[in-house]
């Protein structure tokens, strides 16, 4: 490639070309492109190498900066769920919706991919560029998040007023083209003192309460008057989604049956598969009751020095290491 990064091409490249081959004995140069250099390349070949994996090992294959891996690594983090909004939910659910006789909204979504293209010039994506261009960069992120859960709640409305399903629901999609399941956290809102149960249409589905209030509801009638509603936000695991497809689960009034599995203390939570205990130095013990193994001395943090840049990670000629225990701890219910 004649010229890259901050250097354009010489324009002179055709005169330079000109006057360097006479001085040149068994090669000659000439001005071609990226599709006739790959396939001279290969003809002249063969069978080459086949090299797998990122090639993250220094120049040796391509000019790349590998310690920029954890340069502002918040910038990773919002590319990642940006990128996966559109991607993997927007553009599927609009496509699906536009199969149902909406509309596809093009210009608006064509909007938040340039400005999350915006954002991947090499040094801003890399996140080593002066902190106001990665300012411009979260606020890209940002539109991207709010318009494109806009799109998306759209597209989802319009794809559920297709289908025949039960008034107190919950409708589960998987946009992937595989099964797959996963946990799902839903709110749900119920008449005060009522209990449900959650099924998929053939068995019960075990849930957790994950948070729960009563609250005051304002029916306006002909005759004003006011309910207590419970809202709750619950969590449970959807199993067997279809690819490119939904589950329905349907809310009934009803006793729960199920009991719950998970058995906990201050320090420790255990169920049939696995039993995690927080160690007084604030690290955890997980034990596999599946392959009779136990790891211990999880989530320990140690702390290094870098003398680097923003491109690249350098030790100092004096580099120390500091580690320790927790002073205090305190549990949370997430």
């Amino acid at each position: 490639m004649f010229g890259g990064d901050h250097q354009f091409p010489d324009s002179n490249l055709p005169e330079l070309i000109r006057k360097i081959n006479p001085s040149l004995d068994d090669i000659k140069v000439i001005q071609s492109n990226l599709e006739d250099y790959t396939k001279s390349v290969r003809k002249e070949i063969g069978n080459p190498e086949n090299l797998y994996g990122e090639q993250r090992g220094g120049v040796k294959y391509a000019p790349i900066l590998p310690g920029v891996l954890s340069s502002r690594v918040y910038l990773k983090q919002k590319n990642e769920k940006s990128q996966n909004l559109l991607e993997r939910r927007v553009e599927p659910f609009s496509s699906i919706n536009l199969l149902l006789g909406s509309t596809y909204r093009r210009s608006i979504i064509k909007g938040i991919w340039k400005y999350l293209l915006q954002n991947h010039a090499h040094d801003s994506i890399c996140g080593c560029g002066i902190d106001d261009v990665h300012l411009d960069m979260e606020r890209r992120f940002s539109w991207v998040e709010q318009i494109g859960k806009h799109i998306l709640k759209g597209s989802l409305n319009g794809i559920i007023q297709n289908m025949n399903i039960p008034h107190q629901s919950i409708v589960v999609f998987n946009p992937l083209n595989w099964e797959r399941g996963g946990r799902v956290n839903a709110p749900v809102e119920f008449e005060d003192g009522e209990e449900f149960i959650l099924t998929d249409g053939d068995d019960k589905v075990p849930y957790e309460i994950i948070s729960k209030k009563v609250v005051n509801k304002v029916v306006v009638s002909p005759q004003i008057h006011i309910e207590k509603r419970t809202k709750m936000k619950i969590g449970f695991e959807a199993k067997a989604i279809p690819s490119v497809g939904y589950k329905t689960y349907i809310i009934k009034k009803g006793k729960i049956t199920f009991s719950n599995q998970l058995q906990s203390g201050d320090r420790w939570a255990e169920n049939e598969n696995l039993k995690i205990e927080l160690d007084k130095n604030g690290t955890l013990s997980i034990l596999d009751k599946n392959k009779n193994e136990i790891y211990k001395g999880l989530n320990y943090f140690e702390d290094s020095v870098d003398s680097g840049d923003e491109y690249n990670y350098s030790p100092p000629s004096n580099n120390m290491s500091y580690s320790g225990d927790l002073l205090t701890i305190d549990l949370h219910k997430c």
